[in-house]
């Protein structure tokens, strides 16, 4: 390996690092909040949406950390129809439709990114 490739690598280390920290406290911190919110409240479900969207963020750093460094995930088939209803659920949304005749559309991808 290079030393430009060990500089890059040991800057998305740090990168990871730098990020992955403020965003475990503020996914604990959310977390917390929720756990000690009664059901009923209004709040609790805009924390228990603010866990899930900074999980999802975890992820998602995860995988571009993980791609940038060279290490990407590989291609592997997933269902574009249930990757579309599962973010317009995360969005509110209760109905999708499709024009490609088919309740599945396989694509080769990630569906994290």
């Amino acid at each position: 390996m290079s030393t430009c490739d060990d500089r890059r690598l040991r800057d998305l280390a740090v990168l990871g690092h730098e990020l992955r920290n403020p965003l475990a406290a503020a996914l604990t911190g959310v977390a917390t909040a929720a756990a000690i919110t009664p059901a009923g409240d209004a709040r609790a479900a805009l924390l228990e949406r603010a866990c899930r969207d900074l999980d999802r963020l975890g992820k998602l750093l995860d995988a571009y950390l993980v791609l940038l460094g060279g290490k990407g995930p590989g291609a592997a088939p997933v269902d574009l129809a249930s990757l579309a209803r599962a973010v317009a659920a995360r969005r509110g949304v209760a109905t999708v439709a499709f024009r490609a005749g088919s309740e599945s559309l396989p694509v080769t991808g990630s569906a994290v990114l």
